[in-house]
């Protein structure tokens, strides 16, 4: 299963005590993974208060549109294909929210999800980026890393992480849990 597809991270961007989370979906030729992704994002028991979609530039031209179900989404299109990470910059350069949350479009969150990670996020304010434990047919995908040091240089080793039950599903049938690095 792809895992590029399952990349799912909070962000918190003002310290403790932030409450308004926007949630940017990156889109590349993928208008139904994004109908679902989006649904599984208003259906949170703590929807964001904000979903930004990024058209990231499809080289046919078409760019997406809304659909009528979408509550509370704002497409941004970009003119070219600007990349992952550059896609997601674009989205939060108008994203109103003190929190962040960054994911693809195939992603599909369960419910209390986005919730668990929240929280997790908001229990030490020495945490700055929560992530999920990715499940694929039954194995841990490593999707988080020990931040390198200048000792380490580039490491492997997975971050710590909490048990939870909350759960995000990729479309191509990864699944996530919250996974989160901890402050030493």
């Amino acid at each position: 299963a792809s895992l590029r597809g399952a990349q799912v991270i909070v962000h918190r961007l003002f310290g403790a005590g932030a409450q308004a989370l926007s949630a940017i979906v990156v889109a590349y030729k993928t208008p139904g993974e994004l109908a679902a992704a989006v649904a599984s994002l208003q259906a949170q028991t703590t929807p964001p208060r904000e979903i930004v979609v990024v058209d990231n530039g499809a080289a046919d031209g078409e760019p997406l549109s809304g659909n009528p179900d979408w509550r509370d989404v704002r497409v941004e299109v970009a003119r070219e294909n600007l990349g992952y990470g550059v896609g997601c910059n674009f989205g939060a350069r108008s994203a109103t929210g003190d929190e962040l949350l960054v994911m693809n479009a195939d992603v599909v969150l369960n419910s209390g999800a986005v919730a668990a990670m929240r929280a997790r996020l908001a229990s030490d304010p020495r945490i700055g980026v929560v992530g999920p434990r990715i499940l694929s047919g039954g194995e841990i995908q490593l999707s988080a890393r020990a931040f390198p040091s200048f000792r380490t240089g580039t490491t492997t080793a997975p971050c710590t992480s909490t048990s939870t039950s909350s759960r995000a599903t990729s479309r191509t049938g990864t699944t996530a849990t919250p996974r989160m690095r901890t402050a030493s």
